[in-house]
């Protein structure tokens, strides 16, 4: 089970919305750890969709490994896309 906290939730949602705006898809990952069995996501990382497309997406390589590598500075990992 994924749960998402408010603030990780309320900034997912503000890309996903501001992103639809633009016409594409929203990217981005979900940071947080596994807790008793489920993923508990605590921030929401956007990414640029670098396809700028309703149909598909792709993140740019680097900026997805520096945004696994500042979780990991914070002692957080991917949980979520």
């Amino acid at each position: 089970m994924l749960v998402i906290k408010q603030k990780a939730y309320d900034a997912m949602l503000a890309h996903a919305r501001d992103r639809a705006g633009e016409g594409e898809i929203a990217c981005g990952l979900l940071g947080g750890a596994f807790e008793e069995g489920r993923r508990l996501a605590v921030q929401s990382i956007p990414l640029e969709n670098i396809k700028h497309s309703r149909e598909n997406f792709r993140t740019d390589r680097a900026e997805h490994s520096q945004a696994i590598s500042g979780l990991a500075g914070q002692k957080l990992t991917v949980v979520g896309l």
